[in-house]
């Protein structure tokens, strides 16, 4: 496995050990050669660290937490650690943001969560986007035998379509409309770009807008 990463042109290393370590000594790594301390280092007269991920697993090595020791305030404060909790699938269920004290995150700046089903659907999402408890998005979806959303976020439309419209974004707002029969999909970014897709047997695209195959089962 690699241990070391050498950056001539910055001037920047990653180590699995410490400088001056003895061989074979990989302080950065734990008993299953998993990344515990990933540090870049900036060579200079005297080195400088200018990242710095201390990471911590759970059996199946998915990541738990992350601290950032650098990203701290004078006062000692970080705003951008994370924790994570894991579902027995070993999908995140929560993932929270702010100061990791070792055992919790506290002085949390943002925080979200989801409820997953068995086949990895989301019913329910909630987002809090200042860590104060209370949450500036809740998103409620249900879902067909098809896995394929059929209520969701602002929804609206017969039974036969249902139209789901994103948050505001940079690429500003869309939507997608979702009919039973026939199978498709019509995404429309309300300036008058569209796009329809025909589904397949098993939610796969089998059709573009323009009537072009795509995959099919």
């Amino acid at each position: 496995m690699v241990v070391a990463t050498r950056l001539s042109q910055p001037a920047v290393l990653r180590n699995a050990y410490a400088v001056g370590a003895a061989t074979g000594v990989y302080d950065n790594l734990d008993r299953f050669n998993r990344v515990k301390d990933d540090l870049w280092i900036k060579d200079l007269s005297t080195d400088r660290t200018f990242v710095n991920h201390a990471l911590t697993y759970d059996e199946n090595s998915n990541i738990l937490t992350v601290a950032h020791p650098i990203l701290a305030t004078p006062a000692g404060t970080r705003k951008c650690d994370s924790k994570h909790a894991i579902d027995l699938l070993n999908r995140v269920t929560t993932a929270e943001e702010g100061n990791y004290n070792g055992n919790s995150i506290s002085t949390r700046s943002r925080s979200q969560t989801w409820t997953r089903s068995q086949t990895g659907n989301w019913p329910d999402e909630q987002l809090d986007l200042d860590g104060a408890g209370g949450y500036e998005t809740t998103n409620t979806r249900t879902f067909n035998n098809a896995n394929e959303m059929s209520t969701g976020p602002a929804t609206a439309g017969s039974p036969t379509t249902t139209t789901a419209t994103s948050p505001t974004t940079a690429m500003g707002r869309y939507s997608s409309e979702f009919a039973s029969r026939p199978r498709a999909i019509v995404c429309r970014d309300g300036v008058g770009r569209d796009s329809a897709s025909v589904l397949g047997g098993i939610g796969s695209p089998e059709k573009s807008d323009d009537g072009s195959p795509m995959y099919s089962p």
